[in-house]
């Protein structure tokens, strides 16, 4: 899979369950969410 294909597979999961980005940032904790929104979108 294609960094980009990845990115838009994460963006499509965030779309169908209705996630923000804090939510996910909080689910996966420890980190600044910049940091962790920039790993996520590459």
């Amino acid at each position: 899979m294609k960094r980009e294909q990845l990115t838009e597979k994460i963006l499509d999961i965030k779309r169908e369950k209705g996630w923000t980005w804090k939510y996910i940032t909080d689910e996966i904790g420890g980190m600044s969410p910049m940091l962790v929104v920039g790993a996520l979108l590459g």
